[in-house]
């Protein structure tokens, strides 16, 4: 007895320590924000993988589809001066809305462009750059919202759980896109991104319902921001000054931004390694993405609620530089989807810890433009990565274009790792 109560008593730290990092949960206008960014994940992941697999169906060249690719993330670095303030200055709950209606409708157009059977390039071009735009505003906009809608204990679960959410979403996205492409081809795909949107609307609808104190902007309770430069909320620019004087926030979006345009263009990486490197088809790229998510979504859940340094954000790196330049070794297809999960997880914790890092030294007031700094390196520098990347596939091999993207991951970790850490 006396055994096993002290085994109970042990174990039982470790338990609450486990589901911690689900806190966030329990707050109910988090648990239909969170609800509703896996739905529309699952659509947006659909419709990427679609959208790749209809460029390389009509055009039969990677670097076409880096240049599709660069733009739909062209708006995330042509709105980056405005973008983080309109979040720090308007309701994000409202701009969030309106992104919604917005990519809903964008959605839904190339799907009607993709049934009609006559999708020139072009066409298909104009209706991803438009995506782009509202895809600008929405996903820095929910990082933004997360602090408006649960408090700052539950904040390290909400931003791990968000993350967590976008690994669920890699992996029910492109393995629904696989089977309806196949199917019922890309306009279904597109569709159902479309009809994701409407859970995204009524979350946030109900929002304000759910928790009535939630607001757009800073709380009274928000700390206050350096004055000088573009520090405070009602200075100009994108908060880089603000950045640049605080080492972490520096070195975690200088590293990101390195790594956003070379290394996170998986879209044209896994699609040219499967079709070309291992003459896959659209099941096969499908398959691919659901393999990579299912690592990803343990690297979530590991991530959960950790408590985040810049030695951590470094190894993160390290562990994703490696593992894609595993997977980029792989000599056969069997051998490469086996190395996807161990590289999925690695990319969820660096995304996990990155963030946590970036959020936790920033000011309140300046979250909105921090974010959008963030999101901008992550997809904002796409648009040259992803032509960059396409043109080394087809220039060189898919394998070569992989190779970069780890040392890119590298070389970042080694950069994160040389300076100590401070505070702001």
């Amino acid at each position: 007895m006396a055994w096993t109560d002290g085994g109970t008593a042990t174990r039982a730290p470790r338990l609450r320590a486990a589901f911690a990092g689900t806190r966030a949960l329990r707050v109910p206008a988090f648990r239909a924000l969170f609800a509703a960014q896996i739905v529309s994940g699952v659509g947006t992941w659909s419709q990427n993988l679609a959208t790749s697999l209809l460029v390389l169906h009509l055009t039969g060249s990677a670097a076409a589809l880096g240049l599709v690719t660069a733009i739909q993330f062209a708006p995330m670095l042509v709105l980056s001066p405005v973008t983080g303030r309109v979040l720090d200055r308007f309701d994000v709950r409202r701009v969030l809305l309106t992104t919604g209606v917005a990519g809903g409708v964008t959605a839904l157009g190339l799907a009607v462009l993709a049934a009609a059977g006559h999708a020139p390039l072009w066409a298909v071009m104009v209706a991803v750059g438009l995506f782009g735009v509202a895809g600008a505003f929405d996903r820095p906009g929910v990082y933004t919202l997360l602090p408006r809608t649960v408090d700052e204990e539950r904040r390290p679960s909400a931003i791990s759980l968000v993350t967590a959410s976008n690994a669920v979403a890699r992996l029910g996205g492109p393995a629904l896109a696989g089977l309806l492409y196949a199917t019922l081809g890309p306009a279904a795909c597109f569709g159902f991104n479309a009809v994701s949107y409407v859970f995204v609307v009524a979350a946030l609808v109900v929002l304000p319902r759910l928790r009535p104190t939630l607001t757009g902007g800073p709380t009274a309770a928000d700390a206050p921001v350096p004055t000088g430069g573009d520090a405070g909320p009602q200075g100009g620019g994108l908060g880089i000054g603000y950045a640049w004087r605080h080492p972490d926030l520096r070195a975690a979006l200088l590293a990101n931004a390195a790594i956003g345009c070379l290394t996170f263009n998986f879209a044209v990486m896994l699609a040219a390694m499967v079709t070309f490197t291992y003459d896959g088809g659209s099941g096969t790229v499908g398959l691919a993405y659901s393999t990579d998510a299912v690592g990803a979504v343990l690297g979530g859940l590991l991530g959960v609620g950790a408590v985040v340094t810049r030695r951590r954000t470094a190894l993160a790196c390290v562990g994703l530089g490696v593992t894609i330049a595993a997977a980029a070794a792989a000599p056969n297809l069997v051998l490469f989807l086996v190395a996807l999960p161990v590289m999925g997880v690695a990319i969820t914790l660096y995304q996990s810890s990155v963030t946590a890092l970036v959020q936790q030294s920033s000011a309140p007031a300046m979250l909105g433009r921090m974010m959008t700094l963030l999101t901008l390196g992550w997809f904002g520098t796409t648009p040259v990565g992803a032509l960059l990347i396409g043109w080394i596939a087809d220039a060189l091999s898919p394998r070569a274009a992989m190779a970069v993207a780890g040392a890119t991951c590298l070389v970042c970790a080694a950069a994160l790792a040389l300076r100590k850490e401070r505070t702001p």
